[in-house]
């Protein structure tokens, strides 16, 4: 399966890119909101803890961390890829 790259596509995931970035990037509180957020979402830390239900709340809030930092890391070929379906 390949995941094609269309202009659109890349012209898309850039523009969600450099929102993402000027939400969360190194702007003047960019760098603070990604560290509350990364102790609020367990984004450095394991969700595996007692009780089924706690486990999946924590599991969505870092779910959410990570599709942040993607957007911040990753090139929108690399978006692109990770976060839509390929053609068969």
């Amino acid at each position: 399966m390949k995941t094609v790259l269309t202009s659109e596509a890349k012209l898309e995931f850039t523009e969600r890119k450099r929102a993402f970035q000027s939400a969360f990037g190194a702007g003047p509180h960019g760098p603070r909101v990604m560290e509350l957020l990364s102790l609020f979402c367990r984004g450095r830390d394991t969700t595996a803890i007692e009780g089924h239900d706690m486990i999946y709340l924590l599991e969505g809030r870092r779910q959410v961390f990570l599709l942040i930092q993607d957007y911040l890391d990753l090139t929108p070929e690399q978006l692109i890829r990770k976060y839509t379906k390929p053609v068969e």
